[in-house]
């Protein structure tokens, strides 16, 4: 289940994960950005998370992005926007493989 920070809710994205860019603004401060590429539109969106806002949810979300990247998985992201700025993350789930 998502988070919700106050933002407006988006409507749920799923694609490949077509790149990750980590950066910062100070001590205690990141921000993972990236996109995925939304299979029903061929379209690139991005999103943003910050590592002082969900910071569990940063570090688990860093993880689940490099696999996804590095096995060519698709994901879903869940998102909010907050007048009218870039999309944030709040959740990114991995599919459910079909194992038991």
């Amino acid at each position: 289940m998502p988070l919700r920070l106050g933002g407006e809710p988006l409507p749920n994205v799923t694609g490949l994960v077509t790149s990750l860019d980590v950066g910062g603004n100070g001590p205690n401060s990141a921000i993972l950005v990236f996109t995925v590429l939304v299979a029903s539109t061929g379209q690139d969106v991005a999103f943003g998370i910050y590592s002082d806002t969900l910071p569990q949810v940063f570090a688990a979300a860093a993880t689940l992005l490099a696999l996804a990247y590095d096995k060519r998985l698709a994901v879903t992201v869940q998102s909010v926007t907050k007048e009218g700025g870039a999309p944030q993350a709040v959740g990114v789930t991995l599919p459910h493989n079909g194992a038991p």
